[in-house]
């Protein structure tokens, strides 16, 4: 079902790990979710998504969020990619404490394929080493 949506979505338990993502969060964070994706957790998620975006509280937010304990709201915000693309973040609770985590075109920004405008931006290093900051 989330393979067939245009959002780049992740799903992390409570203990930061991720459990999903759609092919789309790949292409966007230029990671292979096959290779990587397992070896991450939020905080090295939310990590390479600061590296590739423009500064803000954002992230922090994110990973109280995925960490965080009970009476969790959703809530979304605004992100800004260093490229200039603009995103909205929504963070859902969703059953047993995990975090579902979607990003998609903000509505004030120009109507464009995320995804591949974005892969398109990213420097020849990063996409190489699979978008990972080391």
């Amino acid at each position: 079902m989330f393979e067939q949506m245009d959002d780049v979505i992740a799903v992390f338990l409570p203990t930061g790990v991720p459990s999903f993502s759609n092919a789309a969060y790949g292409r966007l964070w230029s990671v292979d979710p096959e290779s990587s994706f397992a070896d991450v957790t939020i905080v090295d998620a939310t990590r390479d998504w600061q590296a590739k975006c423009r500064p803000g509280p954002i992230w922090d937010e994110v990973r109280d969020f995925v960490l965080g304990g009970e009476n969790r709201a959703e809530w979304t915000n605004t992100v800004t990619t260093k490229y200039g693309l603009s995103l909205t973040c929504m963070v859902n609770p969703v059953h047993s404490g995990a975090t579902t985590i979607r990003f998609c075109e903000s509505a004030s920004a120009p109507a464009l394929d995320i995804v591949s405008q974005t892969a398109m931006a990213w420097p020849a290093t990063e996409l190489a080493a699979g978008g990972r900051q080391r």
